[in-house]
């Protein structure tokens, strides 16, 4: 938490609060000040310890109150909310109870017969997962890089297809590169008399305008939609979270696709994660009735949304001794133990000087490319899609911005560009924002090359077919290197992960095992980690955890219920 960090806005807030209450108690402004701090940090809430007299002091405070008071501060299953994040999680809780209770959707006849064709016995979880999805109001399919989520999300709408013809279905991701990558995975399935449906952002699917302050569709005008599938779950924040689950029809199936262990959303909350805490679990009643459609499978009974979650543990993307795969899964268990190297994974541990060489090397190909007279753009695009340097941090001497110009520095000594020249042949770009007029979503990518016709510089985006010129190109920077969270929803043969602290604060939310497992299992085939021992043993003996209650909200939830209908 960024404690010796002042925060004037906080002071202001509580100066205010206790002119305005005339309560002034110094343990109780700290611990006020500190829930607000900690929201800088993406937690939603404050863990207190076990102290009943604090707890006194926190209940008799008049700015401070219950689960059903109205206050600034809210006090629940000690932990001290900032009022909006409170009943953000509660309302998403409850959405998602609401969602969990409703009516089971009957298997029908030719279900069993339909999941026996698309999987082999080999992929029970993966038909498991199909079964929830195509029974259930709320499913959620978790899993690591290469477990099959994506080919079971095509298998289920395939299903779909053959068993309920009618279906409205809606699919979309959190960043427009991993509705992209989705897109281009249904654009390779062949399938006939099948109109695959559109993959949109969750931001376009909603209709976001104005910065996200105004949305077409919500509890007013839900989506129409009768299955919603959102892939890369784990990058939606509460609040986006929060605006999709009001948006969904009642009526509607929603199916989450993502890896609870990727880094958390890049704003406030950790829904997935929180979701997935635990073991999956199954009532009696569905196992009983499942194990008739798949056979059988064995599952805890156990969970805070029973018959919700299906968790899909084999790889089919690396094979068991690989050193990716092995890595990913020791990482992903927190089990690591040694650098489990070998011919595919190569750990620099190194001073910064020397990352210089490493650089050159990883984009020798497409240097080269460049450097001929003849510009092959399939080529060059080709070459840079399979490649990555990947950044723990954007700023700093091992940051994204400094290899990025450090790249560029490259070029120029190499007379591929011009000093200061901001468009040239072959300049990989990566969009900042989002540009619903263009289409270009926060993440594309694309490549900058010369219109031979109008001689002026245009750029051509992965998936979209028109170059678009320059001065139509929304905020942007070169993309040699990329932060992990930019990398998130990509995946590259070859990856230079580059691990820096540059003596920067050690804040646990910039150097972390998740950051580490994302950027790991963004290399299909090969990656180098550079950086020295002690910032790798440290990012991965540490955890992102995010401080959330949601759980505790369903469980609140699900207790008053039991208890209503004693």
């Amino acid at each position: 938490m960024r404690e010796e960090l002042e925060n004037p806005v906080s002071h202001f807030i509580i100066d205010l609060i206790e002119r305005k209450t005339g309560a002034k108690d110094p343990v109780v402004r700290e611990y006020l000040e500190k829930a607000m701090q900690i929201t800088l940090d993406h937690h939603t809430c404050l863990s207190l310890p076990s102290d009943p007299d604090l707890e006194q002091k926190l209940v008799q405070h008049p700015a401070i109150g219950g689960p059903a008071e109205n206050c600034p501060f809210i006090l629940f299953d000690n932990k001290l909310y900032l009022n909006r994040y409170f009943h953000m999680e509660k309302e998403i809780a409850l959405m998602l109870f609401d969602r969990h209770e409703k009516q089971i959707l009957e298997p029908g006849p030719d279900l069993k017969t339909e999941l026996d064709r698309a999987f082999d016995e080999k992929n029970y979880q993966q038909k498991l997962a199909a079964f929830m999805a195509m029974t259930r109001k709320l499913t959620i399919i978790s899993g690591g890089p290469g477990t099959g989520k994506t080919s079971t999300v095509v298998k289920i709408l395939l299903l779909a297809k053959k068993l309920e013809s009618g279906l409205k279905i809606k699919l979309a991701a959190p960043t427009g590169k991993a509705a992209r990558r989705l897109r281009e995975t249904l654009e390779d399935v062949e399938t006939k008399d099948f109109s695959k449906p559109e993959v949109l952002t969750v931001h376009r699917l909603l209709g976001a305008r104005l910065r996200n302050q105004v949305w077409k569709h919500g509890q007013e005008n839900k989506l129409e939609a009768d299955m919603l599938i959102i892939d890369e779950a784990s990058m939606i924040d509460l609040s986006l979270m929060h605006h999709l689950l009001s948006a969904i029809p009642d009526h509607a199936r929603l199916i989450l696709i993502g890896d609870p262990e990727q880094l958390p959303s890049v704003e406030a909350g950790n829904v997935l994660s929180d979701l997935c805490y635990g073991d999956q679990g199954f009532s009696e009643g569905f196992k009983q009735k499942a194990e008739k459609i798949i056979g059988e499978f064995d599952a805890p009974l156990k969970s805070a949304l029973p018959d919700t979650i299906c968790h899909l543990e084999k790889s089919h993307r690396f094979s068991i001794n690989s050193g990716i795969g092995r890595l990913s899964s020791a990482l992903r268990n927190r089990s690591m133990d040694g650098y489990l190297s070998d011919e595919k994974v190569n750990f620099e541990f190194s001073e910064r000087k020397n990352l210089t060489t490493l650089l050159t090397d990883h984009w020798k190909e497409y240097l080269g490319l460049l450097s001929v007279p003849e510009k092959d753009m399939e080529l060059l695009s080709k070459t840079f899609q399979s490649v990555a340097i990947i950044c723990s941090r954007r700023t700093g001497t091992s940051g994204s911005a400094r290899i990025n110009d450090e790249m560029e520095s490259l070029l120029e000594d190499r007379d591929i560009k011009e000093p200061g020249q901001e468009f040239y042949h072959g300049r990989p770009i990566i969009i900042t924002e989002n540009d619903y007029r263009t289409g270009l979503f926060n993440g594309d990518t694309g490549i900058c090359f010369k219109d031979e016709k109008t001689e002026d510089f245009v750029i051509k985006f992965d998936g979209i077919d028109k170059p678009i010129p320059e001065l139509e190109i929304p905020k942007h920077e070169t993309c040699f290197a990329i932060t992990v969270h930019k990398a998130q929803g990509s995946e590259f043969d070859k990856v230079l992960f580059v691990l820096g602290r540059d003596g920067a604060r050690d804040n646990p939310n910039l150097i972390n095992l998740e950051m580490v497992y994302t950027a790991v299992t963004r290399a299909k085939r090969e990656i180098t980690i550079f950086s020295d021992k002690e910032t790798w043993d440290k990012a991965i003996s540490r955890a992102a955890d995010r401080t959330g209650g949601i759980k505790e909200q369903i469980a609140r939830i699900k207790k008053e219920k039991e208890n209503h209908d004693k």
